[in-house]
């Protein structure tokens, strides 16, 4: 990549990337070349001069924010996610927004993959290896000579690469997609369609945005109408499911195993690891050891074509079906 030319003039940003787990953490040797090309200021600093930051980068922006920082230009998502913003707050402001799609495809396919291999034979569920009569205590089993009927629930880079690996199984694969118009394949099917088919699959993978469209679509009477459900996976937002009623279902369905990543308030947290057919993990499907090395270079690249003018890539339109 061409080197930024350093006689541009610096330009303000604030970021996020300073609290939380320290996975999630802008690290100083990225800090110190951030501060070569531009002012960066953390999020809760003190003496920031709101009107003079023309760039936000970061993953928990809010809409009041917008009214401190009013001379954005550019919003740097480094997430693929932006609902944290409304429609309704940005539609009449001149801010260009860009993600972080594609940078963790891979990373998030893999623990999708990872809990479908563990459904057949629930090691994380069992959690002690060595116990052999625990393990057969909880032992399922599988029946190898029927094909799985799995629907994923979203249609994005994450899902084309969980696809890939998953046809190397006796599967039979239909994808949900509220854009399922745009696409020639049979297999993407409308909302319509899914209900009406949720009776016919084994395991349900969820990889939705949150969005007015999905936001809680994962409520009780879905999961009641999956009647032969075995096997639940999320790794989608978790606004598109009421944890509420997944909690009672989980409770209710002993047999069926659900594997959920997010992050949760604490009071689910303990309720949930209160369920032997449960598994829950802290929203690290986005994780991986390249992480920030990649962050960094979307940020990079794209502060390249700002500062010159020029269209930044992985724009987000404004539009309903990207913001609340």
């Amino acid at each position: 990549m061409k080197r930024i030319n350093l006689d541009l003039p610096k330009v303000n940003i604030v970021t996020d990337f300073i609290y939380g787990k320290a996975i999630y953490k802008l690290p100083n040797s990225l800090k110190k070349k951030i501060k070569k090309i531009a002012n960066i200021y953390e999020f809760n600093e003190k003496n920031i001069p709101t009107n003079k930051i023309n760039i936000y980068w970061g993953t928990r922006i809010k809409n009041t924010d917008l009214n401190i920082y009013k001379n954005l230009s550019w919003i740097l998502f480094g997430s693929v996610g932006t609902d944290k913003l409304s429609y309704s707050n940005l539609k009449d402001k001149k801010i260009k927004i860009t993600n972080s799609k594609k940078t963790n495809s891979y990373s998030v396919a893999e623990l999708v993959i990872q809990f479908y291999l563990d459904t057949k034979k629930q090691i994380l569920l069992t959690k002690n290896f060595s116990d052999r009569t625990n393990y057969e205590k909880n032992y399922r089993g599988i029946i190898y000579n029927k094909k799985e009927n799995i629907l994923i629930l979203g249609y994005g880079n994450i899902t084309k690469k969980v696809i890939q690996i998953l046809k190397q199984f006796n599967v039979k694969i239909d994808i949900y997609s509220s854009r399922n118009k745009q696409f020639k394949n049979k297999n993407i099917i409308s909302i319509k369609e899914t209900k009406k088919k949720l009776k016919q699959y084994d395991t349900i993978i969820n990889i939705l945005p949150n969005n007015l469209t999905n936001k809680n679509l994962l409520n009780n009477n879905f999961f009641l109408n999956a009647i032969n459900l075995k096997n639940f996976i999320s790794v989608g937002r978790k606004e598109t499911i009421n944890i509420e009623h997944l909690y009672y279902f989980v409770k209710k369905n002993k047999n069926k195993f659900f594997y959920l990543d997010a992050q949760l308030d604490n009071a689910y947290i303990k309720k949930f690891k209160r369920l032997k057919n449960m598994v829950i993990t802290p929203h690290i499907g986005g994780y991986y050891s390249k992480y920030w090395d990649d962050q960094f270079e979307i940020f990079k690249d794209n502060l390249l074509r700002y500062l010159n003018g020029k269209k930044l890539k992985n724009t987000v339109k404004i539009d309903r079906k990207n913001f609340k």
